[in-house]
C-alpha cells in the first residue's frame, strides 16, 4: 500500500493507513496483499474503513483507474476509534462505507484509489489494485434453475404432501396481437414446472389464437389451458372454495425456472397466512443496460408506490382477489401494477420469497400512462393528497404529497448509548429544518456512563 497524493505527506503507522499529523485514512476492507486485493473481484466491490481529519472530513472519494466512481457514506460509528483518538473531533462517526456495483467495473486489472479530502482543501490517499472477472457461473442465486435433481423434487413434494399442502396456480396471460411468439416462449417454461397443480387462464384476441405456432403451444399443455375473453375472478376462482387456490400473472416473454411454483408452494406451505407473495427476478436494469438478477426488500409500502417492484412472480390467495373486484370486473382493466397495489393493500400477511423465479420478457412492456394511473387510484382509494410525477429512470414515480398546514410534527429521538450524537441530531434539526412547527422528544434511556445527552 502507497500514498498517492503529488507531495506526499510524512507515513503515519504502517499496513492499509495513510496521513500525517492533520489528517488520517485506513482501510478495513477489502483485504490486500502487496497492495492488491487477495482475491479477483467476481461481485461488488465493498470498501470500508476510517477517516480523521482536524479541520473535519468533506468527502471520502472513491475512483478506479482516476475516473471518480463514488462518494462513500461517512459517520457509522466507531467506539474502536473513539477510544484511540479521543482527543481528534468525530472519532466516534469516523467510519465510512462504499459500493461500487459489478456492473460498473470492467473486465480487468484496475487501480482504486481512495481519497480523504478534508474542509480545508487537504488530501490523504490509498490505492490498491484489484483484477475483476466475470460473476460465477451460471449456478447461482442470481440465475432461474433450468434443472433440478430428482431427489430435492422429491423432498419437496414429500414435505408436501406431510403438510398436507397442494395448492393450486391459476397463471393469468393476456397476449395481443404480434405477441405469439414470446407468449410460446412463455408456455415453454410452464411445461418444465417440477409441480404440477398450475393451470393457465388465456386472455387472447381472436386473430392471435390464430397463430399456428401459438395453437402448437397450446395443445402441449391441452388440459391445463383455459381461454377467455377478460380476466374475471369467477372464471379464475369457479372451485377455488374447494382447495387453496392462488393467482399469478405473467406476460408474453416471461421465463419461469422449473422450480417456480414449487417454491411458492412450499413457501405458502410454511405461511399459511400470507395471501400475497413475491419472489426476486432477472430484468433489466435501467442503469447498464443488461438483463440482471434483482433481489428485492421484505414488503416496502411506499418503494411500491415509486415503481412495480413486486414485478414478476407474484402471487394472491383466492379469497384475496376475491375481496379486491366484483366477479364480472375485469382484474387487468387498470394493468398488472394497478392489480398488484389493490392486492397489497387488502392483503392480510406479504411475504417475501428470496429466490430468482422468473425472468422478465419484453422490458417495453410496461405502459407508463397505465402505471401512473394505476398510482393516482391508489392515492384516491387510500385518502392521499398529492400528485404522482415521473421519477428519474424509467417505470419509477415519486409520489408528491400536499403538505398539510399547521399540523404539529414530532420527531422521537431514543438516546440509548448514542452519546455525543445527539447533541449534533438536534442542532442540525433545529438549524436545517424549514417547517417549523415540530417538537423534539428524546427518550431519556441512556446510563450516566454513556455520556448523557451531551
Amino acid at each position: 500500500m502507497r500514498a498517492t497524493e503529488a507531495a506526499p505527506p510524512p507515513a503515519i503507522g504502517s499496513g492499509d493507513t495513510a496521513g500525517d499529523g492533520e489528517r488520517r485514512l485506513h482501510l478495513d476492507s477489502p483485504a490486500l496483499v502487496g497492495g492488491v486485493m487477495e482475491m479477483p473481484l467476481r461481485g461488488n466491490l465493498e470498501i470500508g474503513g476510517w477517516a480523521l481529519a482536524r479541520a473535519g472530513v468533506a468527502a471520502i472519494e472513491i475512483a478506479i483507474d482516476g475516473v471518480p466512481m463514488a462518494n462513500a457514506d461517512y459517520g457509522v460509528r466507531r467506539l474502536d476509534i473513539q477510544a484511540s483518538f479521543p482527543d481528534w473531533e468525530n472519532a466516534l462517526g469516523s467510519g465510512f462505507l462504499a459500493l461500487v456495483p459489478h456492473r460498473a467495473l470492467p473486465l480487468g486489472e484496475h487501480r482504486v484509489t481512495v481519497t480523504l479530502r478534508d474542509k480545508a482543501g487537504k488530501t490523504a490517499r490509498l490505492d490498491f489494485g484489484i483484477k475483476v472477472e466475470e460473476l460465477s457461473d451460471s449456478t447461482g442465486p442470481w440465475n432461474l434453475r433450468r434443472h433440478m435433481p430428482r431427489a430435492e423434487i422429491d423432498l419437496a413434494l414429500r414435505l408436501l404432501q406431510h403438510r398436507q399442502w397442494q395448492p393450486s396456480f391459476q397463471i393469468a396471460m393476456a397476449i395481443e396481437r404480434g405477441a405469439e411468439a414470446q407468449a410460446c416462449a412463455t408456455i415453454d417454461s410452464l411445461r418444465t414446472q417440477v409441480y404440477a397443480n398450475w393451470r393457465l387462464v388465456l386472455v387472447a384476441e381472436p386473430k392471435a389464437l390464430a397463430d399456428s405456432g401459438l395453437r402448437r403451444a397450446l395443445d402441449s399443455i391441452a388440459g391445463r389451458v383455459e381461454i377467455v375473453h377478460k380476466l374475471t375472478r369467477q372464471e379464475l376462482f369457479a372451485d377455488a372454495a374447494k382447495h387453496a387456490a392462488f393467482l399469478a400473472m405473467l406476460s408474453p416473454g416471461d421465463a419461469l425456472g422449473c422450480d417456480a411454483f414449487l417454491e411458492m408452494a412450499l413457501t405458502t406451505a410454511a405461511h399459511r397466512d400470507a395471501d400475497f407473495l413475491y419472489s426476486d427476478e432477472r430484468r433489466l436494469n435501467p442503469a447498464s443496460g443488461k438483463v440482471e438478477a434483482f433481489f428485492k426488500p421484505q414488503w416496502s409500502p411506499d418503494l411500491m408506490s415509486s415503481t412495480n417492484y413486486v414485478g414478476r412472480l407474484w402471487c394472491a390467495r383466492a379469497d384475496l382477489a376475491a375481496r379486491i373486484a366484483a366477479s364480472r370486473d375485469d382484474l387487468l382493466q387498470y394493468g398488472d401494477y394497478d392489480l398488484a397495489l389493490r392486492c397489497a393493500e387488502q392483503a392480510k400477511a406479504i411475504h417475501h420469497i428470496p429466490a430468482v423465479l422468473c425472468e422478465r420478457g419484453d422490458p417495453d412492456a410496461v405502459d407508463p400512462k397505465r402505471d401512473r394511473v394505476a398510482l393516482e387510484r391508489a392515492l384516491k382509494r387510500r385518502g392521499i393528497a398529492g400528485e404522482v410525477r415521473p421519477g428519474l429512470v424509467a417505470g419509477t414515480y415519486r409520489v408528491k404529497r400536499a403538505l398539510p398546514r399547521n399540523k404539529l410534527v414530532s420527531i422521537i429521538i431514543p438516546t440509548c448509548a448514542a452519546q455525543g450524537m445527539i447533541k449534533t441530531c438536534i442542532e442540525s434539526l433545529r438549524r436545517l429544518t424549514r417547517y417549523k412547527k415540530y417538537e423534539i422528544i428524546c427518550i431519556e434511556n441512556i446510563s450516566t456512563a454513556s455520556g448523557g445527552i451531551g
